[in-house]
């Protein structure tokens, strides 16, 4: 069910009926759903022969990394080792 409300929240936020500065500013939450999710995600779409599950969720948290590292540059890759995680790409 959380993943399930998250991607909800998300697809408000990428069809623009939820505007993305407000989310971003009040929904913490999300990333580390985001973060437990990612790792996942490839082969829930596999197992489930739909290549769609997770797409708002992953688009916003894209947007949403962009946002932070705009506004806050060390916070992303401070919350990544806070999770044990490195920073994709990095």
């Amino acid at each position: 069910m959380l993943v399930g409300y998250w991607e909800m929240a998300a697809s408000l936020v990428a069809s623009g009926v939820l505007h993305k500065e407000l989310f971003f500013e009040n929904s913490g939450e999300f990333l580390f759903v985001w973060e437990r999710v990612r790792p996942l995600l490839q082969q829930w779409r596999e197992i489930s022969k739909n290549p769609t599950v997770g797409k708002n969720t992953e688009a916003v948290a894209k947007a949403f990394i962009e946002w932070l590292n705009a506004h806050a540059p060390e916070a992303y890759a401070t919350y990544q080792a806070m999770l044990g995680r490195e920073t994709p790409g990095r």
